[in-house]
């Protein structure tokens, strides 16, 4: 099995290594800069990364997932690299109380925890870095899946959402009466994952938790293209609800649902290290080739993924 594996990944290295950047992708490396922003009362952390020639004048703000390295994990950064190299402008930013970024003084009121105005606060200072971009769209991981479909849905100035396995079946698994993980759960998670050790109030997580959950969403009617993605990996249950709630949502543009050959970390080892590269690559050249409506090329890497049989990572 362990043969098996290593050469299902050398088949999958073979075909998909051969989907190419778009040729405005050439160059070398970008140079990231750190920056700061407020939000509210919070002065937040991020990097900002220019694109690597030819810009396309399209940007994008990426919400991170809840992890104890915030915007610094090594996911979130090959990520902005690779779209960096793709001429996009990207900023990629830590929540209050995660990573670099300041901790609310209090924690009285949902307002202090408000995630979806960090997101909204990033937009306003991408704009203010590059006001000449005519678009930004907004692409979020694990808990920033669903933070990005919460901003992307109040901002109208964010074109297209790109939501990678958000969290889902919140009442289900935490909110309901005798759920399996309970409100102590997500209290103890973002505990552990922020800068300050965050605890916030039991009577709080309901109100925290909603807005940025893609169940909230669920009958409203989305007024921009939406795309949602995720890993072969990833809980059977989690992709099964996804599945139908993407058939189930209301949209007036385009929803998409794609699932690749990957698990919840995308080729990295929970954002220490890179350990699979062409996840990354598969992501960030699906997430383009949609951006651009690209149907030739995003068709095109689709075919790949599945000529690959195999899924690389576990």
């Amino acid at each position: 099995m362990k043969w098996r594996g290593i050469l299902s990944g050398c088949v999958l290295a073979c075909l998909l290594l051969a989907i190419p950047f778009p040729a405005h992708a050439a160059g070398n490396k970008g140079v990231r800069q750190e920056v700061h922003f407020k939000s509210g009362a919070c002065r937040l952390f991020g990097y900002y990364f220019p694109p690597i020639k030819n810009p396309n004048g399209k940007g994008i703000v990426l919400c991170p997932g809840s992890n104890d390295k915030g915007c610094s994990n090594i996911l979130f950064l090959e990520i902005c690299k690779r779209f960096a190299r793709l001429g996009y402008t990207c900023l990629l930013f830590d929540f209050r109380g995660y990573g670099r970024s300041e901790v609310p003084e209090k924690i009285s009121s949902f307002e202090d925890l408000n995630y979806t105005r960090d997101a909204i606060s990033a937009v306003s200072y991408l704009k203010k870095m590059a006001p000449h971009l005519k678009e930004i769209d907004i692409v979020g991981h694990s808990m920033g899946g669903g933070v990005a479909v919460s901003a992307g849905v109040r901002d109208q100035r964010i074109s297209k959402i790109i939501s990678i396995s958000p969290g889902r079946r919140v009442t289900e698994l935490f909110l309901r009466k005798n759920a399996k993980l309970g409100l102590k759960w997500i209290q103890q998670r973002i505990y552990q994952d922020t800068n300050k050790r965050v605890l916030i109030p039991l009577s709080l997580i309901k109100d925290v938790t909603l807005p940025i959950s893609i169940d909230t969403y669920r009958k409203f009617i989305f007024l921009k293209p939406i795309l949602f993605l995720e890993g072969t990996y990833e809980d059977p249950k989690d992709i099964a609800y996804l599945t139908q709630y993407v058939k189930d949502i209301k949209d007036m543009r385009e929803k998409t649902h794609i699932i690749l050959p990957t698990n919840h970390w995308i080729g990295t080892a929970n954002g220490t290290k890179v350990v699979f590269s062409i996840a990354i690559h598969i992501l960030v050249v699906t997430i383009d080739a949609w951006i651009r409506s690209d149907e030739p090329a995003l068709k095109d890497i689709l075919r790949r993924v599945k000529r690959s049989r195999m899924v690389p990572v576990q």
